[in-house]
């Protein structure tokens, strides 16, 4: 999903994210992959896109 104003972010996101990714409990619904990808996005100033889980 193309996440608006990323272009020319992308290695700084996946750097925040490899950096990050593994931090804390992994509890589903909660505190899961999904979360923490929104969590990387944010922490770079963007958006992220309107996830659905089910």
């Amino acid at each position: 999903m193309r996440v608006e104003g990323s272009a020319e972010k992308e290695q700084q996101i996946m750097d925040d994210c490899n950096a990050h990714i593994n931090n804390g409990l992994w509890i589903p619904l909660a505190d899961d992959c999904q979360s923490k990808a929104r969590r990387c996005l944010k922490n770079n100033g963007l958006n992220p896109p309107p996830a659905q889980r089910f």
